[in-house]
């Protein structure tokens, strides 16, 4: 049981910090208006009604990787259900993503798809650590 538990704890904490990292890599890319006040919830409305297509996309991998890669950790350390521990990061990440998207407006194809990407991309994160398990223990 505590096993469990660390090891969707340690796939939550690893797909933040992959989403979080893959994000700034993408604020380089695609920076914020100059002088944007993030505690400011009103100018950052305003900035997300110009934000560019190519920066939601980047915003839709960075989630995507970093839900696998969570996905994938937490499969790795469990000991059994890999695919339920995978699942259960995903579901972590979509319930932040939702948050997210309710504190800042996103457009509403934004919704759609990053909704539908959650859960898919931990299933196969999972499904990833499960084959490597299994091929290490035929080998």
């Amino acid at each position: 049981m505590v096993r469990s538990i660390l090891a969707v704890v340690a796939g939550v904490v690893v797909a933040s910090l992959v989403i979080w990292l893959l994000e700034l890599a993408a604020m380089m890319v695609y920076p914020p208006p100059p002088g944007l006040d993030f505690s400011d919830a009103s100018a950052v409305r305003a900035a997300m009604e110009k934000i560019p297509l190519g920066a939601l996309i980047c915003v839709l991998a960075a989630q995507t990787v970093g839900t696998f890669s969570g996905a994938c950790v937490a499969a790795s350390i469990s000991c059994s259900s890999q695919g339920v521990h995978a699942l259960a990061v995903g579901a972590f990440v979509m319930l932040a993503g939702i948050g997210n998207m309710l504190m800042i407006p996103h457009p509403v194809w934004f919704w759609v798809i990053s909704l539908l990407l959650y859960l898919p991309s931990a299933y196969f994160g999972g499904l990833l650590a499960s084959r490597r398990a299994a091929s290490k223990k035929t080998a």
